[in-house]
């Protein structure tokens, strides 16, 4: 199939994903459709459609008959006329050198895990990944997650043999029933998110995974309205202070996240956006009911009966989307935290696919901006953010990025090349200037820190082995570099591996 799990699985997600999501978008984007790809995950039956059925067709001429085998096949696969099954391993080998940082030693990552979903009847479907993890990083990852007690993206660390090893795992899961052809309801844990650049400034794929119920449908006969809400739990790395059980409990918040997209024209969409975390332990670690508004599924309602600046932190946002040739579209975003004290996020950038006809060569050119202060609360539990991480940009707030990013796909072989450039004002010590989210918005000090300087350059290429988990041989180059009045740190690190590729991991910050 064209995104790689076949259509078997009708309702489950088509991974997040960008290999996958490139290729989908572009034959969206080159039909006059009425698809909605502002919300994402995508499920396969809306955009997966028979009309791209002889694309992987076209394509198999390519293949040669002994890693045909490797290519198509599921490690074990049993389909039925009302039931589909399939299971297959995820792994991630990859060795790698710094040639510049503080400590010699090898940086390795080994993932081992397990892959599983399908269909039950015609409406009903699931899914399921697990992760287990061990890592040595390079010197900023390393760094961060000592400090964050994260991976990123990728679930909460402990030690792993000495202080410079990390151990993490992950589990993804949930269950699809298509309660019509209209409308889909989700339950389990998995991730969301809102735009069509590589980052968004309203909610992101950047932070680990979490539980909830999302539903999504589309209103009235033209299919030209879209709503998406979900409602999850969230939590922070801050233990309860007590607790009966053998291990303290951290402190859970509640997200609710609503979407409403609109297909204005074939080549014009357009989408509001409502996220509001909800406060679930008050003062005095007290737990406390959820406000009602958590429960509702009614987009604008929170910010009409809390506003800015209530216990419940809400982010509005606007999406946007311009076609403007069927092999390119430019793309934008607007995030409000709080119009008074002017906190806001921003977004613009462009894609264009496969110019002049070069089959499998896309572009991308981003710009994202963010104020002082934005997503974070006075508050800090009550912030934007999941398990130690922003739920959009992971830079936080107070900074301006650009980024380019180029992939080719010529059938087994991939590359991809990436550079960002981004201005930050790091808060130090007592100092809060902002880019913080996680600090109280209260303790706000006037700007004027000197800015951080953060160069970026990745680039990777490799052979694809499956097209059901995106396994492939790659090997890179990454080299980052942050400078500002106190120091100047550079990280050069030569990588090589084998590995599946189903979700976004972002170490670019």
């Amino acid at each position: 199939m064209l995104t790689g799990f076949g259509i078997q699985a009708q309702h489950t997600n088509v991974p997040l994903n960008r290999e996958v999501l490139l290729k989908l978008e572009s034959h969206i984007n080159a039909s006059d459709s009425n698809y909605h790809t502002g919300a994402k995950p995508y499920l396969y039956s809306r955009v997966v459609k028979p009309e791209f059925e002889h694309l992987n067709m076209a394509r198999r001429k390519y293949f040669y008959l002994a890693s045909d085998l490797i290519w198509r096949r599921h490690l074990l696969e049993v389909k039925k006329p009302d039931f589909y099954f399939s299971i297959d391993p995820l792994f991630n080998f990859e060795f790698g050198s710094e040639l510049e940082g503080t400590y010699d030693r090898p940086r390795w990552k080994n993932t081992r895990g397990l892959v599983a979903e399908g269909t039950l009847g015609k409406n009903l479907s699931f899914h399921t990944r697990l992760y287990e993890n061990q890592a040595t990083l390079p010197d900023y990852l390393n760094t961060y997650v000592a400090q964050m007690q994260v991976m990123p993206g990728q679930g909460r660390t402990k030690p792993f043999k000495d202080t410079i090893g990390f151990d993490y795992s992950a589990t993804y899961g949930y269950i699809s029933w298509n309660i019509n052809r209209k409308w889909n309801v989700q339950f389990g844990q998995d991730k969301l998110f809102i735009g069509d650049g590589y980052r968004s400034m309203l909610l992101s794929d950047n932070a680990f995974n979490f539980p909830g119920i999302r539903a999504s449908g589309l209103l009235g006969d033209s299919g030209k309205w879209q709503y998406t809400t979900s409602i999850n739990v969230l939590q922070t790395l801050e233990r309860m202070p007590e607790s009966t059980t053998p291990e303290a409990l951290f402190v859970k918040k509640g997200g609710h996240f609503h979407y409403l997209s609109y297909n204005a024209s074939p080549q014009l969409q357009l989408g509001l956006f409502e996220g509001t975390i909800f406060e679930r332990v008050g003062t005095g670690d007290s737990t406390k009911a959820y406000h009602f508004g958590y429960y509702l599924p009614l987009l604008g309602l929170n910010t009409l009966l809390q506003g800015f600046s209530g216990t419940n932190n809400v982010v509005l946002g606007l999406n946007l989307k311009y076609r403007f040739h069927k092999r390119a579209y430019c793309y934008g975003q607007l995030a409000v935290d709080d119009p008074k004290e002017r906190r806001m996020g921003w977004q613009a950038g462009v894609k264009v696919f496969e110019p002049f006809g070069k089959k499998g060569l896309y572009y991308q050119m981003e710009y994202n901006g963010a104020s002082p202060y934005v997503y974070s609360h006075e508050r800090p539990r009550q912030n934007y953010a999941h398990m130690n991480q922003p739920l959009a940009h992971p830079l936080g707030g107070s900074f301006n990025e650009i980024l380019g990013i180029i992939n080719l796909d010529a059938h087994y072989w991939y590359a991809q090349a990436k550079i960002h450039g981004a201005v930050y004002t790091e808060d130090f010590g007592i100092f809060n200037y902002g880019s913080n989210i996680f600090n109280s918005n209260l303790e706000a000090n006037e700007p004027g820190a000197t800015p951080t300087h953060l160069m970026i350059g990745d680039v990777q290429m490799g052979y694809k082995l499956n097209r059901h988990t995106k396994a492939r041989l790659f090997f890179g180059i990454f080299i980052r570099q942050t400078r500002n009045v106190a120091e100047d740190h550079k990280t050069m690190f030569l990588y090589f591996g084998l590995r599946t590729n189903l979700n976004n991991y972002y170490f670019d910050f």
